[in-house]
């Protein structure tokens, strides 16, 4: 049996605002049966264990001890479980107030299945689609007949009576840029004018496909879409909507329809999986690998409250397509917490305690144990030296009889290529040979490494590394 996920003792519920409750992030499912060209999961879904019913069990009595009162399934694909009612069925056992599965919907194409999931507890569906034509939404997904199949999944929805609130991801991409508008005008016409559907467009994310995509081809830019007559057009046709993944200053006007300035907004907490470790934590604002570029967001009053811009983003397009905004934070602010059911006059203690949150220019990866980062302040990104114990088939940067180097590339240009970076790598192999001739440990040898840094360069490493 896998090892079930486990909930960190650092997990903790932050207080929210507007009555919001923590919302609990379970992956049930590594499978999935479309490719769609902008996955996030390519390269993570053989490393992903499927947890078995049990397992799950486990998680969700975790996690409705920790407080969190809403739980959405994930995968992969989470419907292709074949015990996915039963998983429903737990949460609902578990007393889950908010049963959420994100799914592509095609397994919902299956005579009766919808009902068959809605009577074990589910009550609300996120369901991802892209495309408003056959040609559109079978390329995306890299799998033929698919969008007939989300086609009889939304004639199922039509005929839900029980209640089941729906959400749609669009995944904005170069395929499906010109139709955006259409798509969602597509999703209400075939589930009914009268069903209430918000909908999340979400600038694809650099990960998986898309960043592979991204660096064979080019990245897919903000540029290339109008946000602000996009907008226009959601308002006018009276879809309720959010857009994710896209800084506040491409947005203009529609700024509060940000879905990480509800997050801000409204003080929500996530639990989510962390996948190294398998367990549970709070994951609070999720921003993780965004920057705010010193110029133009040094200047932009927004900052406080943007979402930022991925680094992914900015490292192959650039931040040329950015604006200083000279909007008011504390009125886009109000007009977010109107829009999310959240109370306005609480936009100056959020805008307060916004201030405070970190803002970095630049993200560096986390520190490995056997990383000693090596920093200079005329050096726009650090060196990250690896240090340890010589294996012949393992390339490395240089050697001694016991021990190897190596550095991480840059993501512009050669590290090597600078005088500076030349001179310290000097140092850190002189160091290593010291520590070979002395005998040292490895951990003995990284600590040398880290000591020999000089002319402007300090170091870093992980205590105990």
């Amino acid at each position: 049996m896998a090892n079930p996920p486990v909930i960190s003792a650092a997990s903790r519920t932050r207080p929210p605002l507007g009555g919001r409750q923590p919302l609990a992030v379970v992956h049930v499912a590594n499978t999935c049966n479309l490719h769609c060209v902008f996955c996030l999961e390519q390269g993570d879904r053989d490393r992903r264990t499927q947890p078995e019913l049990a397992d799950i069990r486990k998680t969700l009595a975790g996690l409705r001890a920790n407080g969190a009162t809403d739980v959405v399934f994930m995968g992969a694909e989470t419907l292709l479980r074949r015990d996915a009612v039963d998983v429903l069925g737990a949460a609902r056992d578990a007393g889950f107030r908010g049963i959420l599965v994100a799914t592509n919907g095609t397994a919902l194409s299956r005579t009766g299945y919808l009902d068959r999931l809605v009577a074990a507890g589910l009550n609300a569906l996120e369901l991802s689609i892209h495309g408003a034509t056959a040609d559109v939404a079978d390329r995306i997904a890299g799998t033929p007949g698919t969008f007939s199949r989300q086609a009889s999944a939304l004639a199922a929805m039509a005929k839900v009576t029980a209640p089941l609130d729906l959400t749609v991801n669009i995944v904005i991409c170069q395929e499906n840029a010109a139709s955006l508008a259409g798509i969602a005008s597509y999703v209400r016409q075939h589930v009914g004018m009268g069903r209430q559907v918000h909908f999340k467009f979400i600038f694809a994310h650099l990960l998986g496909g898309a960043w592979r995509h991204a660096r064979e081809d080019g990245p897919h830019r903000y540029g290339n879409i109008d946000f602000i007559a996009l907008g226009d057009r959601l308002v006018a046709d009276g879809v309720h909507f959010h857009i994710d993944n896209v800084p506040l200053c491409r947005l203009g006007a529609h700024a509060a329809h940000s879905l990480k300035l509800r997050a801000f907004a409204g003080n929500e907490l996530f639990y989510d999986r962390e996948l190294s470790t398998n367990t549970y934590h709070a994951s609070g604002f999720q921003t993780e690998g965004q920057i705010w570029p010193a110029s133009p967001c040094g200047a932009c009053t927004l900052r406080p409250i943007c979402p930022g811009v991925e680094e992914q983003y900015a490292r192959l397009a650039g931040t040329a397509e950015l604006r200083a905004s000279t909007l008011p934070p504390v009125d886009v602010l109000r007009q977010a917490l109107a829009l999310n059911d959240g109370n306005p006059l609480e936009a100056e203690v959020r805008i307060a305690a916004l201030r405070g949150e970190p803002r970095p220019d630049r993200v560096l990866p986390r520190l490995a144990p056997d990383v000693v980062r090596l920093s200079h302040p005329a050096l726009a990104e650090p060196l990250d030296v690896r240090v340890e114990a010589h294996a012949p088939e393992k390339p490395s940067f240089a050697h001694t009889g016991r021990f190897a180097m190596a550095y991480r590339p840059w993501a512009k240009g050669d590290a090597a290529a600078d005088p500076r970076v030349r001179e310290v790598l000097r140092a850190a192999l002189a160091a290593l040979t010291a520590a070979d001739a002395a005998g040292d440990t490895v951990d003995e040898a990284r600590a040398r490494v880290a000591a020999a840094a000089a002319g402007g360069w300090t170091a870093q490493a992980r205590a105990g590394a």
